[in-house]
């Protein structure tokens, strides 16, 4: 009998430019399970770019491309724009990497009876890869928001400004390494416990790995909070938490564990 090669196939594919859009009308979305008719529209176009797949790897190139869309409903309203220079992507097996320059931007603002909000989020990613459970992204990523909220029982405000530049996570275990920065006050009484809270954060390095979690950085958060979720004493960013989240601070760094995580991790 002859000897038979295995010969990889090969595959190479051309997309030229395109462009579609649209309108939609009572789109029905889930928001806390219910249907909210959702009106709005997109628009995105672009060069579809060349790939070449083999049985050992896939490569693609991606031209320009951009992406718009807008939408509102009775108490919410967003805008999104995606962008992209050029990128490219490569895959071989469970092994996945991309590279390129791009610009998200997203806002949005919601007001309800007891609510208000207004978030904004920027993006230019330039590395992510992958493999299997081991994930990694490096890149800048802004994200600030907004909120008040006035309930019979509550009032609370509160600021955050974030700014990421590395992140990487193997299945369970994350870390994020870059700037945090938030503000918030609150006073709660009701009948689940009573709260007066004031927090001022900087967030430089924080982890995680299922129930416990840990967070380097500054903290001058004051307060003391009662209820289901534990008793809280906290003051100049130092103080101890007791309850289904657990937590020790010392001037803002800290280290807690989530009993309720645990049973989720297992």
């Amino acid at each position: 009998m002859g000897k038979h090669r295995l010969k990889p196939t090969k595959k190479f594919l051309i997309k030229g430019p395109y462009a579609r859009g649209g309108t939609y009308v009572n789109r029905l979305k889930n928001k806390s399970g219910q249907k909210i008719p959702t009106a709005g529209f997109y628009a995105e176009a672009g060069f579809g770019g060349v790939s070449a797949e083999s049985d050992i790897f896939d490569v693609t190139v991606k031209g320009p491309n951009a992406f718009v869309e807008a939408e509102a409903n009775d108490d919410r309203v967003t805008a999104m724009v995606k962008t992209e220079v050029a990128s490219v992507s490569a895959s071989a097996g469970p092994i996945q990497a991309k590279a390129g320059l791009n610009a998200n931007a997203a806002i949005s603002a919601e007001a309800s009876d007891d609510r208000v909000t207004a978030m904004a989020k920027a993006e230019v990613a330039s590395f992510s890869a992958s493999a299997g459970p081991i994930q990694a992204k490096a890149g800048l990523e802004v994200n600030a928001g907004i909120s008040a909220e006035v309930k019979h029982d509550r009032v609370s405000a509160m600021a955050k400004a974030e700014v990421v530049s590395f992140s990487a996570s193997v299945g369970p275990i994350q870390a994020k390494t870059g700037l945090e920065v938030n503000a918030a006050v609150s006073a709660k009484a009701s009948d689940d416990g009573v709260a007066v809270i004031a927090k001022a954060e900087v967030v430089s390095v924080s982890a995680n790995a299922g129930p416990l979690e840990a967070k380097l950085g500054i903290a001058v958060d004051t307060g003391i909070s009662a209820g289901a979720d534990g008793v809280e004493v906290k003051f100049l960013g130092t103080g101890l938490k007791l309850g289904p989240t657990t937590e020790v601070s010392v001037f803002g760094n800290s280290i807690s564990f989530s009993f309720s995580k645990l049973s989720r991790f297992f």
